[in-house]
This record gives C-alpha cells, sequence and structure tokens, in this order.
C-alpha cells in the first residue's frame, strides 16, 4: 500500500471540485492557499486543502474569509453543514 494511500494530487483535485460548488459573489472567487497531510484523532491522517476568499466588492479589517476541505485518505470529501453569511 502506498504511503500515503491518497496521493496529494488526488486530494488536490478532490478539493478543487468540492470548492467549485461552493457560493460566491460576483466577480469573487476562492483562491488556493495549501494543502497539507494532518494528523486526526491519534492513528488517522487526512489530506486539509485551506482556500481564501478573494471578492474585489468585500472591504474586511477582520481576519481573510477560509474554507477548509478535509478529503480523506479513501478520496472521500468530508461535507461540511454551510450556511449563508450575510456578507456575500
Amino acid at each position: 500500500m502506498p504511503n500515503p494511500p491518497l496521493v496529494a494530487a488526488k486530494a488536490l483535485h478532490a478539493a478543487e471540485g468540492f470548492i467549485e460548488k461552493l457560493p460566491k459573489g460576483e466577480g469573487a472567487n476562492w483562491q488556493f492557499e495549501q494543502l497539507a497531510l494532518t494528523k486526526v484523532f491519534d492513528h488517522h491522517w487526512a489530506w486539509k486543502a485551506e482556500y481564501y476568499y478573494i471578492s474585489a466588492s468585500i472591504v474586511s479589517t477582520g481576519p481573510p474569509i477560509t474554507m477548509q476541505c478535509w478529503i480523506l485518505m479513501d478520496g472521500t470529501v468530508v461535507q461540511p453543514q454551510i450556511k449563508k453569511d450575510s456578507r456575500f
């Protein structure tokens, strides 16, 4: 069995498929920031892809708007519960 069982390229492809389905405002995009192999629980691993929301129409003085996408070693993307944000 390869180590890790799911290679980074396949994890990134799964994350990109997930992020493309997220709602976004006019002229906005989710910008890829990083992909990291992350230990979860005691003996398990998952890929974590992180994206930043980029929009010319939103001025923010606080922390950036981010979305983490978790990909399990079998290629499954963990589906979060996404709630509408009034800023979008």
